[in-house]
């Protein structure tokens, strides 16, 4: 037989990259079938050479880069048929790119999938001995995230016990993905669980470890926990935490500015907590926010979900006189909207720093309620008015 008719590795791989890059809708799929049917050749005829690294290394990619939970799945059972084709190695970067696409995928399972994963890599170093399989920092990061964005009830104990058993020395992505899945646990203690990491990683970075300092994102994620968790002094604790970022701001560490995300998230853990006179917490850090923004800071703007939080939090009290607070809230907001100023012809508006806010059917109807949750004589009157 003429051997120039025999196809290289070379040839092959460019025909797979061909199908994957394709419009084709299955066209990793197409891809893989030929991977196979190269593979299947080889068995028959040994002159057919096998597919290499490189031709499994673009097909996991391919199918990594779809982010669906089977094409995920495709992608890790292609690195495992890679490790038992003689003469090629799995490397550290190649478990990377499916442990990215577990937590990338957001399935419910992905957490344990990633984890799965790191162990048998875990294993495969172990076993060799070769450096080029062991675990990476990026490794445990990612299966840590992978838990964090899975919607299991035990992700965020299972991210607590990647981050506790780390051979790699752990860094701010470490503990901020595992404050991110206490964040998003919704278990009861999650966001004390967030802050004493926080705290960990406070004392770390101070005693040199500066790969652990956290920054503006870390604190946000922990006030973001704190404000989920409905607890009475949620709003206190995030206030704290806002508190101790202005410190740390005004001492030098530009990283440390609250922003936005800074401030809606405190307002949010007053509204959605149960403590005396909160709702009037969340009203002063609004107004906070406001003279903050007005006196020329960019970074700390008041938009209709900083209004409807505080809105939110005086509907809900029923403490006497927050319906009209929140109704007050509204006429504001009006006020700042162009809008709102053509309609009821507002005179004497603020600074054209605020007027982007913009009243949202939200804001409507949270003063509704608030006023139908009031107990007032005249709150069918009023929310009829709204």
């Amino acid at each position: 037989r003429n051997t120039m008719s025999i196809p290289s590795g070379a040839m092959l791989h460019t025909v797979l990259v061909a199908w994957i890059n394709s419009r084709v809708r299955d066209g990793p799929k197409r891809a893989l079938a030929l991977l196979d049917k190269v593979e299947e050749l080889h068995v028959d005829d040994e002159t057919i050479p096998r597919p290499d690294t490189l031709c499994y290394v673009t097909l996991i990619k391919a199918f990594a880069k779809k982010k669906d939970f089977r094409s995920v799945q495709a992608a890790e059972e292609l690195l495992m048929r890679l490790g038992q084709v003689p003469g090629n190695e799995r490397q550290a970067r190649h478990f990377n790119l499916v442990l990215n696409a577990y937590a990338e995928s957001r399935h419910e399972r992905s957490g344990v999938m990633a984890e799965r994963l790191l162990e048998r890599m875990a294993e495969l170093y172990k076993t060799t001995g070769d450096d080029i399989v062991k675990p990476e920092l990026q490794s445990y990061n990612t299966v840590i995230k992978a838990h964090a964005k899975s919607k299991r009830k035990d992700s965020a104990k299972r991210a607590a016990n990647i981050l506790a058993s780390m051979e790699a020395v752990p860094d701010k992505i470490s503990y901020s993905s595992c404050i991110d899945a206490w964040s998003r646990s919704g278990e009861r203690g999650a966001a004390l669980k967030a802050e004493r990491l926080l705290k960990e990683m406070n004392v770390l970075s101070e005693d040199g470890h500066l790969d652990c300092k956290p920054d503006r994102l870390t604190y946000n994620a922990v006030i973001h926990a704190w404000a989920m968790s409905g607890e009475q002094d949620a709003g206190e604790k995030s206030e704290q935490l806002l508190y101790q970022m202005q410190k740390l701001y005004r001492a030098g560490d530009k990283e440390m500015q609250p922003d936005t995300w800074t401030y809606n998230t405190v307002i949010h853990a007053y509204a959605n907590s149960s403590g005396r006179g909160a709702a009037r917490k969340a009203l002063k850090v609004l107004k906070r926010m406001e003279a903050i923004h007005i006196a020329g800071d960019p970074n700390v703007t008041p938009d209709a979900y900083s209004y409807n939080s505080a809105m939110n939090g005086l509907a809900k009290s029923r403490e006497i006189g927050s319906a009209q607070m929140a109704e007050d809230l509204l006429e504001r907001m009006e006020s700042l909207s162009p809008a709102g100023r053509y309609i009821k012809n507002v005179r004497n508006v603020p600074p054209t720093a605020l007027r982007n806010v913009q009243p949202d059917q939200i804001s409507y109807n949270t003063a509704i309620f608030a006023w139908a949750n009031s107990g007032d004589m005249r709150a069918a009157a009023k929310a009829e008015a709204i």
